[in-house]
């Protein structure tokens, strides 16, 4: 408990409780009588007592300090939430404001935004199939040509068959 910076005042209340713990101890009465016996029992049962409240005290300040930070938390998600509202609600009332020639005229623009988006991506989609088919015949080419040379039954070593084969699928990404 001590070992909690974040909570001082738990801190405190449990340095206290150990020095009047401590006091309790050396103020019991000496020997094993029956005066002994209820002085210590009363000191233990003083202490659980004050240990369950130093407990209640964290959980308490930990849950705290959770509550807040899902408030800052939620706080912040409404405020966004709020803002996205605000502006949708500016552009729906820009909107409403058009004119049906105006509102046909922005449909026409953003139709032609998403069309010119799409076809873009296609072209990216078409170059890189492009470029990964071309990579895949010059590796694929230049496999055969070594392999003719290479391999074991027209005079090269497994060693070296296997070393090809490796970087063969290592290019073509199988590793």
């Amino acid at each position: 408990m001590t070992d909690a910076p974040d909570f001082p005042e738990i801190e405190v209340a449990t340095k206290a409780l150990i020095a009047a713990i401590e006091a309790a101890a050396r103020a019991l009465p000496p020997g094993d009588g029956a005066d002994a016996l209820k002085a210590e029992r009363r000191l233990v049962r003083r202490y659980r007592k004050a240990v369950e409240d130093i407990n209640n005290g964290v959980w308490a300040a930990i849950t705290q300090k959770q509550n807040s930070a899902r408030e800052k938390k939620a706080d912040g998600k409404r405020a966004r939430v709020a803002a996205e509202h605000a502006a949708w609600m500016k552009e729906h009332a820009a909107w409403m404001a058009m004119t049906d020639e105006q509102k046909a005229a922005e449909r026409a623009r953003i139709d032609a935004i998403r069309e010119s988006m799409r076809r873009e991506a296609e072209e990216r989609r078409l170059a890189e199939k492009e470029n990964t088919t071309l990579e895949s015949k010059i590796v694929s080419a230049g496999y055969k040509a070594l392999a003719a040379k290479l391999h074991p039954d027209v005079g090269g070593s497994d060693d070296a068959m296997q070393r090809l084969n490796q970087a063969r699928d290592k290019l073509k990404g199988k590793r």
